[in-house]
Order: C-alpha cells, then structure tokens, then sequence
C-alpha cells in the first residue's frame, strides 16, 4: 500500500516477575506511529491485559494498559 506509514515497537520488551500475576518493566518501551512516539517506562507494572505471557500481542498490551492507568485524568499525552 503505497503511502502507508508503519508503527513499530523500537525496543524489545524485557521484564520481571512483580507478583504472580503481574511483571515489571526492566527497560523503558518504546513505540513509534507515522503520529505519536510513546515510552512506558521502567517500573511500570502490567498483568498482560489478562492473556498468557509473550505472545504476538504481549507488547501492545503492555502499551495499552499504561496508557489507561497513565490517561486517569481522560488524557493519556504524547511524547
């Protein structure tokens, strides 16, 4: 598709178990679109949106659920 802009993860996604249910981010992770550059950051902590760990979506989820918890005033913000 001509014109198209690619959105890719720019860093691999490396964490530690936090409780049994949820990891903690090690390294800062990082996202990019043809818009909008977003980092979760270190320490953070997800439970994967609730599905098994590393699978093809893991690194989504894992923006997904900081941009709620960090959107709490409704506003999640752009690097």
């Amino acid at each position: 598709m001509e014109g198209a802009a690619s959105a890719s993860f720019e860093t691999p996604l490396v964490v530690t178990d936090a409780t049994p249910d949820q990891w903690r981010l090690v390294e800062p992770l990082g996202y990019h679109s043809n818009r909008d550059a977003f980092t979760v950051p270190p320490g953070y902590v997800t439970n994967f949106a609730s599905v098994p760990r590393f699978r093809r979506y893991t690194k989504a989820t894992v923006l997904h659920d900081y941009l709620c918890d960090a959107a709490g005033d409704g506003v999640a913000r752009r690097q």
